[in-house]
C-alpha cells in the first residue's frame, strides 16, 4: 500500500515538474516574441496605409483592402503581423462575420477586383502572396484576421489622433478660414486616407475642402477614383460620420 502511494506521489510530482517546465518554456516564447516585435516595431517606419489596413481589420470593411494596392495591402499586412497587431482568429468566426464577408465576395465589385488580378498576376506577386500566407499562417490572404490586443491599442490611439487632426481641418473649413486651411491641409495631406477609412469624410466633402484650401490632391487621390469608379472613392458613403462633421462642440 505504502509502494503504491509512493509510486503516485512521484507519479504526480514530475508531472507537476513537467508542466512547469512546459509553462516555463511558454513564458519564454511569449518573452522572446514580444522582444522580436519591440524590435521590429523599432526599426521599422510605419506608413498611413499600414494604419488604413489596420482600421480596415478593426472595422471588417474589405472593400478598403482591395482599393489600396494588392502589393500594398501584402506588405502592410506582413508589417501589421510581424509588428504583432494582427493574428488568426483562435476561434470559431461569428456568423454575422462570415455572413459579412460572404457577401462582399458576392459584390460585383470583388468579382471585378479578381478578374484584373487574375488578368494581371505576375510571378513578382505570387511569390510576396505565398510569403506572406506563410508568415501568418493562412491559406489565403482573404482569409479572415483581427485585432490583437496591441493592435486594438494602436489603432485607438491612431484613431484619437486622427480626429483631433479632423476636428482642426472641419473647423477652419466651416469657418471660412482658407489660409489657415491650406496650410493645414498641406501638412496632413498624407492623413486623408485615415479619413476616408475611419468614415469621418467622403469624396465630396475632401473635394470641397481642398477646392476651399487651394491645395492640390495627393498624388494617390487620382488613383482611388479610378478604383472606387466614383465621387465617394472609397465607396463608404454609409459609414459617413456626419454627426461628427457638424459638431461644434
Amino acid at each position: 500500500m505504502g509502494s503504491d502511494f509512493e509510486d503516485y506521489e512521484k507519479g504526480y510530482l514530475m508531472k507537476l515538474r513537467e508542466q512547469g517546465k512546459d509553462k516555463q518554456k511558454e513564458q519564454a516564447y511569449r518573452k522572446a516574441e514580444r522582444i522580436k516585435q519591440e524590435k521590429f516595431i523599432n526599426d521599422t517606419v510605419f506608413t498611413v496605409w499600414d494604419y488604413v489596413l489596420l482600421e480596415s481589420i478593426r472595422r471588417g470593411d474589405y472593400r478598403i483592402m482591395i482599393r489600396i494596392g494588392s502589393m500594398q495591402v501584402l506588405t502592410s499586412m506582413k508589417k501589421l503581423f510581424l509588428a504583432g497587431w494582427i493574428e488568426k482568429p483562435k476561434s470559431d468566426i461569428p456568423f454575422d462575420d462570415m455572413e459579412r464577408l460572404a457577401k462582399f465576395m458576392d459584390s460585383y465589385e470583388y468579382k471585378q477586383y479578381k478578374d484584373r488580378l487574375n488578368r494581371i498576376m505576375t510571378r513578382e506577386y505570387l511569390t510576396k502572396r505565398s510569403d506572406v500566407c506563410n508568415t501568418i499562417g493562412i491559406k489565403n490572404i482573404g482569409d479572415q484576421l483581427i485585432l490583437t490586443k496591441e493592435g486594438k491599442r494602436v489603432a485607438k490611439e491612431r484613431r484619437d489622433t486622427m480626429y483631433i487632426k479632423w476636428d482642426k481641418l472641419r473647423r477652419l473649413y466651416r469657418g471660412g478660414k482658407n489660409a489657415e486651411l491650406q496650410q493645414l491641409a498641406k501638412a496632413n495631406a498624407e492623413c486623408l486616407p485615415m479619413f476616408f477609412a475611419m468614415g469621418l469624410a467622403n469624396g465630396a466633402l475632401i473635394a470641397s475642402m481642398m477646392s476651399d484650401a487651394r491645395v492640390d490632391y495627393p498624388y494617390w487621390y487620382e488613383d482611388l477614383q479610378v478604383a472606387g469608379g466614383s465621387t465617394d472613392i472609397w465607396g463608404i458613403t454609409d459609414n459617413f460620420d456626419a454627426s461628427f462633421e457638424f459638431d461644434d462642440s
